[in-house]
């Protein structure tokens, strides 16, 4: 039969969690921003520009002004 954790282990596998989740979320608001720069970008330049898949589809694109 498993040991129970004792409330020192389990404090600790709760503050293991908690940084754990604010990693995520800095991650999550990082490439949040990256994409943002990057459509910024695309949508400043000038030319169009897209992207596709292996088939062929387009993804994404711009629409320059």
């Amino acid at each position: 039969m498993a040991k129970k954790p004792t409330c020192e282990e389990l404090e600790q596998k709760v503050e293991e969690l908690k940084n754990k989740f604010v990693r995520c979320k800095e991650e999550e608001e990082a490439s949040q921003e990256m994409e943002k720069r990057f459509k910024d970008f695309l949508d400043n330049l000038g030319d169009l520009a897209y992207e596709t898949d292996c088939s062929g589809k387009v993804n994404s694109h711009n629409i320059p002004a």
